[in-house]
């Protein structure tokens, strides 16, 4: 199963105890179907341009859309009425993957541009939990009604995102999850 058509970690990498062993079974049979694509579902298995495959059950692993697809398939309106899925339609910008400019009171744990692919998710979630948390405290004890980033300070961190990544790997992370190629 090697990774050639991507950098080793630009996708996210399987754990497992015997996600290898799987494909060593007899009643497994891994296809690519970027070089054998599906052209229909029978009513007792796949057809793909090459073979047919009998099978018992499909699983259908159809990509999901991570870190934003959760936010823009929602009515989430900011300042003047303007739809989140509408201010993300040139790609998703935000402040520490937790706040939006233009959208005062939300905070998002895990959004675009936040460390949730670098780095332990669990980790990350509870590191964001607890700032979020410290932000609401604080603005409770002062009497403070509202928290929004500026579009600045929401510039500055995407100009320091793009910046680490033009020195790492995953900038060649062009057809990834990581990249929103879901």
């Amino acid at each position: 199963l090697p990774a050639d058509n991507h950098f080793i970690f630009t996708r996210r990498p399987c754990i497992s105890d015997d996600y290898y062993q799987t494909y060593n079974r007899d009643n497994v049979t891994l296809v690519n179907i970027i070089d054998d694509p599906i052209q229909c579902i029978t009513k007792d298995g796949i057809n793909t341009k090459t073979k047919h495959f009998q099978v018992d059950v499909i699983a259908f692993a159809t990509g999901f859309d991570a870190l934003t697809g959760s936010l823009t398939s929602i009515d989430i309106r900011g300042r003047g009425g303007v739809l989140l899925r509408d201010t993300w339609k040139k790609g998703p910008r935000s402040y520490l993957g937790c706040a939006v400019a233009g959208y005062p009171n939300m905070l998002v744990i895990n959004g675009p541009l936040s460390a949730v692919g670098l780095s332990n998710v669990v980790r990350s979630i509870e590191s964001t939990a607890d700032e979020i948390v410290n932000a609401l405290v604080y603005m409770r004890k002062n009497n403070i009604t509202t928290i929004e980033v500026t579009k600045e300070v929401e510039d500055d961190w995407i100009d320091q995102c793009s910046l680490v990544l033009a020195g790492s790997i995953l900038k060649y992370a062009t057809n990834s999850w990581y990249s929103g190629a879901n």
